[in-house]
């Protein structure tokens, strides 16, 4: 995989790149940039698999704003930082992972393998589907996976809301929709009846318990079994 590693701390470079040497040998790392306009020309000129993302590049610029000057990018990013307050922000670029800094090892494996799946599958299946296909009694609708706030488990059936606050009542199962959606890491499951699109949590409010608020303002609970998951998740735990 054609990689670069974006970090404005050389030394972490460095450490990085040993790791991927001794535990992801299928990673080649092609580059490296320290400053916004390194990284920017470095992501010009190259056709890239792979970014290893870190955040705060200075005071004023984030790897984000590198990232921003790329539209409809094909690159996977894996975000390593060592404040996981960016971890929600991250989702929104589609990362595949976010690690925290000191770098676990074990994760850092597992990160580098999504990607992998991940070119396998297109390299194998095409483009991937932005689009979720949903049944009901008398129709299939054609639902862009973008549009997906969550999913709830309705007996039987499953009710999808979307981010104009329509929803659509689909005669499939949760389960079935679960196994569609988690191969592409947004969706998680935060309770044994709901499953939220991850991109469109705007934060976690932790008042009266543990909630993701959704860009609609909506809160949905996430149970207490599922807390050290979700966390994990969105990378504010190893």
């Amino acid at each position: 995989m054609k990689t670069i590693i974006i970090d404005d701390n050389k030394k972490s470079i460095q450490v990085l790149k040993l790791l991927l040497s001794n535990l992801c040998p299928e990673v080649n790392v092609i580059g490296e940039a320290s400053s916004y306009t390194e990284a920017v020309k470095l992501i010009d000129n190259n056709e890239l698999d792979l970014i290893f993302l870190d955040v705060n590049l200075t005071e004023e610029i984030t790897g984000f704003n590198v990232i921003d000057n790329f539209k409809n990018y094909d690159f996977k990013i894996i975000v390593i930082s060592a404040y996981g307050d960016y971890a929600l922000q991250a989702f929104d670029y589609n990362v595949i992972d976010f690690i925290l800094k000191p770098i676990n090892s074990q994760k850092l494996i597992n990160a580098v393998h999504k990607v992998s799946t991940f070119i396998k599958q297109k390299d194998s299946a095409g483009d991937a589907r932005n689009f979720l296909s949903v049944q009901s009694t008398y129709k299939i609708d054609l639902i862009k996976i973008d549009d997906i706030l969550y999913l709830t488990a309705d007996g039987k059936y499953t009710s999808i809301k979307l981010k104009d606050n329509t929803e659509v009542l689909s005669s499939t199962n949760l389960k079935v929709f679960e196994e569609k959606l988690m191969s592409n890491n947004l969706f998680f499951r935060v309770h044994r009846n709901r499953l939220v699109n991850i991109k469109n949590v705007i934060s976690v409010d932790k008042r009266d318990g543990f909630f993701c608020v959704m860009d609609n303002g909506e809160r949905i609970a996430i149970s207490r079994r599922k807390k050290e998951l979700f966390l994990k998740y969105i990378g504010l735990k190893e």
